[in-house]
């Protein structure tokens, strides 16, 4: 469900809400109202599949994940070539580096890339237009760091403390006002921690912030 709904809801949302200007200068009644009617559906059925993913995530007392054999650098560069190809992903400049070619992992490809979604979201919603967003994987002896970071307006310390945990208030709108609606940084840490992994981040109001990810081989 979150692969095949919540994700192509998200991206026309944020698709649309880059067009509204432009759409409005036209004075075209018709396609203004078009556009409404679009995002106002987009909103509420992002609402009502974020909203079922989260309780049922929540609710469940064990979470089954489906391990296969995975090339994490494929994944991640097609994760970036997705972004890459909407509007929006033009208004950022989003990289992506490797410390190799391949780096094989067991994964369960779909709900570790919905992580670096989320992640990747998040910062383009909290990156000015036309700022940097970077994704990047090293991998070492045994295990292997993902960072994603952005130089954007940052994470408030008042919400640092908190943020993995599942606490309304560290919910914010984005700089063009978008809403939150990604799975939430508690279901990302307990999908993390599903692949024996570490998540942690650093943030700097005004700098940008960095999130890791650190995965065993």
């Amino acid at each position: 469900m979150a692969h095949d709904l919540k994700e192509p809801l998200a991206m026309m949302k944020l698709t649309a809400s880059s067009m509204k200007n432009g759409i409005a200068q036209t004075g075209d009644e018709q396609m203004i109202n078009s556009l409404a009617f679009i995002l106002d559906m987009c909103e509420r059925n992002l609402l009502l599949v974020c909203s079922m993913i989260n309780r049922e995530f929540l609710k469940s007392s064990v979470i089954e994940i489906g391990k296969e054999r995975a090339d994490l650098v494929w994944e991640l560069r097609d994760v970036v070539r997705f972004y890459k190809r909407s509007k929006l992903g033009k208004m950022k400049n989003i990289k992506f580096t490797s410390s190799a070619e391949q780096i094989y992992l067991h994964l369960d490809s779909m709900k570790f890339m919905q992580v670096i979604n989320n992640l990747i979201s998040n910062s383009i919603k909290f990156t000015a237009d036309y700022g940097n967003i970077t994704l990047h994987a090293e991998e070492y002896e045994s295990t292997v760091l993902i960072t994603v970071a952005d130089n954007g307006v940052g994470i408030p310390d008042e919400l640092q403390a908190g943020l993995f945990d599942h606490l309304p208030e560290t919910l914010r709108p984005g700089l063009k006002g978008e809403e939150s609606g990604g799975f939430g940084m508690g279901i990302i840490k307990a999908i993390v921690e599903l692949h024996q992994g570490k998540i942690w981040f650093k943030s700097k109001i005004g700098t940008g912030t960095t999130f890791y990810i650190e995965l065993p081989k």
